[in-house]
């Protein structure tokens, strides 16, 4: 990820930061990198956003042009959230979901329907290793 580096290297001015060699600017930004860059999970995150980034593109691409599309917008965002909901969710609960009315009545607090854990961290942990 080519963010990553940039962030070790921030790492090492907050240093400087923390030891006063170098002034705290006091922004909000500032210290929302900060925390960012304290976040042991953060590369497993960014990966995972990009991942969600790389099923909207071809979604929002699709519906970025001059012609009548409308017509097809629901069938393709109940694709995009199935797929999306794929991640978290067993694979048989979201198979069944068909319709649109489906897919928005998902209730996402019924942990039943959840993916075990232990996938969730098994593809964090190899992200993570890479």
């Amino acid at each position: 990820m080519a963010t990553m580096p940039y962030c070790y290297l921030f790492t090492e001015i907050l240093c400087l930061v923390d030891e006063k060699k170098v002034t705290n600017p006091g922004t909000e930004s500032f210290e929302m990198v900060r925390s960012a860059c304290h976040e042991s999970l953060l590369e497993v995150k960014l990966h995972f956003i990009l991942s969600v980034a790389k099923h909207l593109q071809p979604f929002l691409k699709m519906y970025q042009v001059d012609k009548p599309m409308m017509p097809f917008l629901v069938p393709g965002l109940v694709k995009l959230v199935k797929d999306l909901l794929a991640r978290f969710a067993q694979r048989d609960v979201v198979e069944s979901l068909v319709t649109c009315s489906d897919v928005t009545g998902f209730d996402t607090n019924d942990i039943g329907k959840h993916c075990p854990a232990i996938e969730l961290v098994f593809s964090a942990d190899k992200i993570n290793k890479e």
